[in-house]
């Protein structure tokens, strides 16, 4: 397998997608609309096995940028976000149902992490990394794996990652890659 992550090619590579997740299945059917806009709403991108014969997506996230109403964002009993900060927020992270238990979310959250650390240092004003998460394995994936920090107790919660842990994090990638030869 020959595998690359790239925007979304057309509006067919998603075409049919089921995880499991109807959020995410919905959006996949309007991802690419989305992200082709003038002004997109999100940047869209998919993991695509170049060796298989379809075009077809293998899995996708799609992130955006986040400005909060009045300038802050109350949290529970804090507020995250405030003044003229902006956050990163992972709208949508699946990978297709027969794909699965191989690996391949891992591979999106390499490049999305990448991704909002290039966004952090381009753009100081963005202080978090965040999601709600969608279920408890999407919960346990990024808080557990990743590193996040569950800050609601809803059933979809608020995950963060701060900016310097995503720093952190890219910075181990690029560590272990070296030791790899990779």
């Amino acid at each position: 397998m020959d595998l690359q992550i790239e925007d979304i090619r057309s509006k067919t590579c998603l075409y049919g997608f089921k995880c499991g997740v109807s959020e995410l299945e919905k959006f996949a059917k309007k991802a690419f609309r989305s992200h082709t806009r003038e002004t997109p709403d999100y940047r869209v991108r998919c993991l695509y096995d170049l060796d298989a014969p379809s075009a077809s997506a293998l899995g996708y996230y799609s992130l955006s940028i986040k400005i909060p109403q009045n300038g802050e964002m109350p949290v529970g009993e804090r507020t995250i976000y405030t003044g003229d900060r902006a956050f990163l927020y992972i709208d949508h992270l699946a990978v297709r149902n027969e794909e699965k238990k191989k690996g391949y979310s891992s591979w999106l959250m390499v490049d999305l992490l990448d991704a909002a650390d290039q966004f952090m240092r381009r753009f100081g004003r963005i202080d978090y990394l965040s999601l709600n998460a969608a279920d408890s394995d999407a919960h346990n994936f990024f808080r557990d794996k990743w590193g996040f920090t569950q800050v609601t107790s809803e059933a979809h919660p608020l995950l963060v990652l701060e900016r310097q842990r995503v720093i952190e994090v890219m910075e181990e990638i690029a560590r272990r890659a070296e030791g790899s030869g990779g």
